[in-house]
């Protein structure tokens, strides 16, 4: 009885002190930073560990691909708040991943400008596509005498108005579009004010107006993607220019915008992003196989045993439930694992370490005095 009181009692000291030095932080959070540290570069973990819960969320979900993460890492160092709103507005669309990924850390600063900064023709370009988008339906519904598709077509918006996160989109859409030569045009100022240089943008479209056939042409023979006759045609346009006036027939590319309009326009139509789309942890679980749970509990349980400070989030989290004070949960959480532990250490001392020792310290006195006799 004696020794079970003694083992009570080193356990009910051992959790008060493990309790007493914890915080309040959840299971959740403690878990998820631990997975994106175990899971990312040592040295983007390290510069994750003062981030907010979102960054280490969105970083982890990134942890597949190694040039997103470093250059997401990369833009952190280099923009600070500017990149660290970017990433957490626009860190699931996968536009914006694949724009960050191929143009580097600077693609988060003309999704910035555009964010912050309201583009009057912009708005008006958004509104007219919309507008066609809308007629375009009206009169496929009437050709076909369906009725329905004239009110899909009467749903879109006809605001001229873009919120800020739809002027983000179109910012990441110009970036897949136009590459370097847009990115060129915006820079940071002392006071990390994002600015668009528009002498840049002014020579970027001159140069564009004369000479784009010829680099689109020559960015589509290098790339995966196949030649069309519409290519060879602009550029044929683009070297008739240098002998001639009929440069103005160039006006008519305008209409290859379509699909830069439609991809921005449908990013911007108001459909819920990745990150929020995301089914709550707990759901998720129950929809997994009976192997796929076990798995799950045996990951969790190795990555608490790696990293016992876990329990600290666990407790929070019981105590959450229960209605108790934080510190009460922690405290008996830890109770309930020092006390088996201790019982457990108490026996493999008794059966194991103590004979053990025992046979040693004999064998020792056993060769000594054989030494000694020789």
């Amino acid at each position: 009885m004696t020794r079970f009181f003694v083992l009570v009692l080193t356990a009910v000291l051992a959790a008060g002190a493990l309790s007493a030095a914890a915080t309040a932080t959840p299971f959740e959070s403690r878990f998820l930073r631990v997975s994106a540290a175990d899971a990312l570069p040592e040295t983007v973990a390290r510069s994750l560990n003062h981030e907010s819960e979102a960054l280490n969320t969105l970083f982890l979900s990134w942890s597949d691909d190694q040039a997103l993460v470093f250059n997401g890492a990369l833009a952190l160092a280099r923009h600070g708040d500017i990149a660290r709103r970017m990433l957490t507005e626009y860190g699931f669309e996968p536009g914006f991943q694949q724009a960050l990924s191929r143009f580097g850390p600077d693609a988060v600063l003309p999704v910035a400008w555009f964010h912050d900064n309201e583009v009057p023709s912009l708005s008006v370009r958004h509104w007219a596509t919309q507008r066609y988008r809308k007629a375009s339906g009206a009169i496929a519904g009437w050709w076909n005498d369906n009725p329905v598709g004239q009110d899909d077509a009467s749903g879109i918006d006809d605001q001229p108005g873009l919120t800020a996160h739809q002027r983000g989109l179109y910012a990441v859409a110009f970036v897949q579009q136009e590459g370097y030569g847009f990115l060129d045009q915006f820079v940071v100022d002392e006071q990390t004010q994002v600015h668009w240089l528009q002498g840049e943008r002014l020579v970027s479209n001159v140069s564009d107006f004369f000479t784009g056939g010829l680099r689109d042409l020559e960015r589509t023979v290098q790339g995966p993607a196949t030649v069309g006759p519409a290519d060879i045609a602009w550029a044929g346009v683009d070297v008739l220019f240098m002998a001639s006036a009929v440069k103005a027939l160039r006006v008519g590319r305008a209409a290859r915008a379509a699909t830069l309009e439609g991809r921005a326009a449908a990013g911007a139509s108001g459909e819920l992003r990745s990150s929020r789309a995301l089914v709550p942890a707990g759901l998720r679980f129950t929809r997994l196989s009976r192997p796929a749970k076990l798995a799950a509990v045996g990951a969790t349980a190795w990555v608490v045993v790696r990293h016992p400070d876990l329990i600290n989030g666990l407790g929070a989290n019981l105590a959450h439930w229960l209605g108790w004070p934080v510190k009460l949960g922690q405290f008996v959480l830890w109770f309930v694992i020092a006390l088996p532990l201790l019982w457990l250490g108490r026996q493999l001392w008794r059966w194991l370490i103590r004979p053990l020792l025992w046979m040693a310290m004999t064998s020792g006195r056993v060769i000594e005095r054989k030494i000694t006799k020789v």
